[in-house]
């Protein structure tokens, strides 16, 4: 049996604060979740239905917190890793409808089931491209795609590990708007991973990591306030599963 064979669970492999860390920046997700809705969907309702803009503004900045639970396999083992993240991005206008920039920013990432990893927490940055467009108004169709590079790593006295990650992100959305300011987003999301992991030290070997699985479906809720900004919180649910509060602006 290869060392990463041995099973491990997630109370084995992480020490307490990271397991608290993880834990509670999830809670605090979900706990912003519902407030929102309950705090904003009634009084927006009976709002008069208005259009969604075009992309009209040359910059748009957004600052994005997630966690994510990603069932990730080397064959026929599975590796469930847990992200959390830390992005921005700005895009630019190319024309009206499509919208184009990079991301980037801080990751930190645990390891399920890998002894190379036990009790590791890795951190590091992770960088990339993104392109937006849509059609019509509202309800408001279109297209999202999202590539990044992703490198973590961390060491101890006598291992250390280093994970390198390739993530494509595709999404068809839907999005419509309830009164001036709560808009509703569906998206169909189709992920692609994969990462190679390195181990050196008392143990010496490396995993091909791969998420392969199907589309993800993916709820969002939009508040915007009205000076070309937005807060938002999107959930997601499968093989990759991730809750994400999104604050964004337009500038001229």
């Amino acid at each position: 049996m290869r060392p990463q064979d041995v099973p491990l669970g997630k109370t084995q492999r992480r020490s307490s604060f990271a397991l608290v860390r993880r834990t509670s920046a999830k809670t605090l997700l979900h706990t912003l979740l519902w407030v929102l809705i309950l705090m904003l969907t009634t009084p927006v309702l009976a709002d008069s239905v208005s259009p969604y803009d075009l992309y009209d503004d040359p910059f748009e900045f957004t600052l994005t917190f997630s966690n994510n639970d990603i069932d990730l396999q080397d064959g026929d083992i599975n590796y469930p890793a847990t992200m959390d993240r830390i992005s921005f991005s700005i895009l630019s206008i190319d024309n009206e409808h499509i919208q184009w920039g990079f991301v980037a920013g801080s990751s930190y990432l645990s390891l399920d089931n890998d002894t190379a990893l036990a009790g590791m927490n890795l951190n590091g940055y992770h960088a990339g491209f993104t392109l937006r467009g849509h059609a019509g108004t509202n309800p408001q169709l279109g297209l999202r795609g999202v590539y990044r590079y992703q490198e973590t790593r961390n060491e101890f006295a006598t291992q250390s590990a280093t994970i390198s990650w390739h993530e494509l992100n595709i999404a068809a959305t839907g999005k419509i708007l309830l009164g001036q300011h709560l808009g509703l987003g569906l998206a169909w999301v189709f992920s692609d991973i994969k990462a190679q992991r390195r181990a050196r030290g008392d143990i010496n070997d490396t995993l091909n990591l791969r998420l392969n699985s199907a589309a993800q479906i993916q709820l969002e809720l939009e508040w915007l306030t009205g000076g070309d900004g937005s807060v938002s919180l999107a959930w997601q649910r499968g093989a990759y599963e991730s809750i994400g509060l999104h604050f964004s602006r337009s500038f001229k």
